[in-house]
């Protein structure tokens, strides 16, 4: 995974996630916070762009986060992304107009037909 903004890229680092198909899942836990490598500059109220590669993907949510050192604190802002047309692997979400000192990206991922769900981290700059 991917994001994306004003032409900027960082890869997002898998945390948790579950899948399963018919009568048969799997589940990996992550240790948090994720290490995360990069990073996008962003301000308040940029477009953001998820790239997932995954056209399985039915919903993505995007908030923020501040994490130091093993601390982590969400903020009080998230928003579900849209599916941008014509391309069904990527999803936009406006950012708040607020960041709230955060420095992660917190997307998570629910996968059609209940199929499961992922959460993803990347790191922010401002």
């Amino acid at each position: 995974m991917v994001v994306e903004v004003h032409g900027e890229t960082a890869r997002a680092t898998l945390g948790s996630y579950c899948v399963s198909h018919g009568r048969v899942g799997v589940c990996s836990d992550s240790a948090y916070p994720l290490p995360v490598r990069g990073g996008i500059r962003v301000s308040p109220g940029d477009r953001v762009t998820v790239r997932t590669g995954d056209r399985a993907i039915k919903r993505v949510s995007v908030g923020l986060l501040r994490v130091r050192g093993r601390r982590i604190e969400s903020g009080d802002w998230s928003a579900r992304a849209e599916r941008v047309p014509g391309r069904p692997r990527r999803f936009s979400v406006e950012l708040s107009s607020d960041l709230e000192r955060a420095n992660r990206l917190d997307v998570f991922v629910r996968y059609r037909d209940r199929i499961g769900d992922a959460d993803y981290w990347a790191r922010i700059i401002r």
